[in-house]
């Protein structure tokens, strides 16, 4: 199997149904997995359910530039940039 410890996935609506299985799929291949959610406390309770570098983080996608701000304050920590 084909791992990716060097790769970032943002996964919208991830705290719960596909997001959140897409989520632990990619964690498993390796991926940095970026849970993005509208209730931060859900997001964080998928996150710890999760094995692998996975974070929960707030993302409206209903906000025009909510993606990018997202991941501009996550880039330290998940080790990307936009």
């Amino acid at each position: 199997m084909t791992t990716h410890p060097d790769k970032v996935a943002l996964i919208t609506g991830a705290n719960r149904g596909i997001g959140l299985e897409t989520g632990r799929q990619l964690a498993k291949l390796g991926f940095t997995a970026l849970l993005g959610v509208r209730d931060l406390a859900k997001g964080e309770a998928a996150a710890k359910a999760l094995a692998g570098h996975v974070e929960a983080i707030a993302l409206d996608v209903a906000a025009s530039d909510a993606a990018r701000a997202a991941m501009r304050s996550n880039a330290g920590s998940a080790g990307s940039t936009c």
